[in-house]
């Protein structure tokens, strides 16, 4: 038996004895349930050959039911078994599918409508395909702008999706500028370069100030064992105002050279010692002229 359902309604002489005389047939075939035929006045086939199969075999059932034919068991057997078969709803639906499958193949115009039927169909499927496809995408999308927010802040900020707020705007209006953070940096390096700058200054004159402190310490200690030894430089009373001033000038300009890193410690002394003793040598000069006998200064000339 064949795996589909069919109906095939005819118009022919199907009595032997009877060649000339025709009749309707309606043949029926059901898989697992029944293959059996109808025969039916000829003028019944006008009416049925284009109408629903279901609506055929009513009228099939109808026409046995006034018991004008003599029938063997198992052809009454297998009406009564289409019948029932019939009388369930899906049945009825899918025997009335058929007929319309059927009908649809045998119908040139009828047969373009079911092409397009089914192009548009699959054209669905396609579009639905598609449209799952972008909503999984927007849902993914959504996602990662979701933990894209919350990085950049708390929902305590920007607040929950609503018909007022946006909370991925919020997060964009939290964020500097490309632009800005280049200017920023910049500005950071700029400021690194002179903390730099200012760092190696200030290590130079914490450096001087420890050579200056030491000096300090040593001149300290120094203080005490130079008041039992005297003055220093006791010639520097034998000078007036002027040599005296001239010769601070000079000690100061040589020891000045302390804090200059060029020059070194040796050389500063040798400086300093020129200058005392430049001014010694001047100073013991000029007393011992001021003190000569017959001098103005020693009130011996007239």
């Amino acid at each position: 038996m064949s795996d589909s359902i069919s109906v095939r309604i005819t118009l022919d002489s199907y009595d032997l004895l009877r060649p000339r005389e025709k009749q309707t047939q309606v043949y029926v075939q059901i898989p697992e349930v029944a293959r059996v035929s109808y025969m039916l006045p000829a003028e019944r086939f006008q009416g049925l050959k284009d109408r629903a199969w279901p609506e055929v075999l009513d009228v099939a059932h109808e026409h046995y039911e006034r018991g004008w034919a003599v029938e063997d068991p198992a052809t009454v057997a297998a009406r009564a078994a289409v019948r029932a078969w019939l009388r369930d709803d899906a049945n009825h639906d899918e025997m009335q599918a058929a007929f319309e499958e059927d009908h649809a193949r045998r119908d040139p115009v009828a047969r373009k409508l079911l092409e397009e039927n089914e192009r548009l169909r699959s054209k669905v499927a396609e579009l639905d395909k598609i449209s799952d496809e972008a909503l999984a995408e927007r849902d993914g999308m959504h996602d990662a702008l979701d933990e894209f927010a919350q990085a950049v802040a708390p929902e305590e900020v920007i607040g929950e999706h609503s018909s007022g707020n946006n909370p991925w705007a919020n997060a964009l209006n939290l964020l500097t500028p490309v632009a800005e953070v280049d200017k920023l940096r910049a500005r950071v390096a700029e400021l690194e370069a002179d903390l730099a700058a200012k760092a190696q200054d200030t290590e130079a004159a914490v450096k001087g100030w420890g050579r200056a402190r030491d000096r300090v310490a040593v001149l300290k200690a120094a203080q005490a064992p130079a008041k039992e030894y005297g003055p220093a430089f006791p010639w520097v009373a034998l000078m007036d105002d002027d040599d005296r001033s001239e010769f601070l000038g000079e000690l100061a300009a040589a020891a000045i050279n302390y804090y200059r890193p060029e020059a070194g410690d040796e050389a500063t002394l040798a400086e300093i010692e020129k200058a005392c003793m430049t001014w010694r040598l001047i100073a013991e000069a000029q007393h011992a002229h001021n003190t000569a006998p017959g001098s103005a200064a020693s009130g011996g000339g007239e």
